[in-house]
């Protein structure tokens, strides 16, 4: 979609820049009280005049350096298009920082929550002896499951904002 966007601007800004060599006529229609502008002649009752365009009349001088203007604006939109991708990428880091830091409290909420867990079995009375160690291994077991699966996360998501920064630096090379 934004590139569809892009390629629309650069489209209008070409055409604006690339002289119209090409005889062009408009018809200034009347028709019912209302005046109309069109590029065909005029249908039924109504009057017509032949507007012809500027760039045909033989006393306009011939247009000069539109290959140099052409190449300014393209470099212009290719700038834009590099200035563009870089805040995309740089709001998709700040994000990607933020999921690393949801991931962090989410981990020590759970690590928190298992630690409670862990001294209410180790001060549980009722429990036998053996059972009371197999409960804490199976804890301890789960804690280290959290902490794998929350530093898999965290380390997926800092490798894409790596990438993300070498694109950057990509762009900012000269080219």
């Amino acid at each position: 979609m934004k590139r569809a966007w892009l390629h629309q601007i650069s489209a209008m800004l070409v055409a604006a820049l690339i002289p119209c060599s090409a005889v062009a006529e408009i018809y200034k229609c009347v028709q019912d009280g209302r005046t109309v502008y069109q590029d065909q002649p005029c249908r039924g009752a109504g009057s017509a005049i032949v507007v012809v365009s500027p760039e045909t009349s033989a006393a306009s001088p011939p247009v000069t350096g539109s290959e140099e203007r052409l190449t300014r604006l393209k470099a212009y939109v290719n700038e834009m298009a590099r200035e563009r991708r870089k805040r995309e990428i740089a709001f998709e880091i700040g994000g990607l920082e933020r999921e690393i830091s949801g991931y962090e409290r989410a981990e020590k909420i759970e690590l928190a929550a298992l630690t409670d867990k862990k001294g209410y079995n180790y001060h549980n009375l009722d429990a036998a002896g053996w059972q009371r160690e197999w409960v804490l291994k199976s804890i301890d077991m789960e804690m280290r499951s959290v902490t794998e699966k929350y530093t898999a996360m965290k380390q997926a998501a800092r490798d894409r904002v790596s990438r993300l920064q070498k694109e950057v630096a990509d762009i900012d090379k000269p080219r």
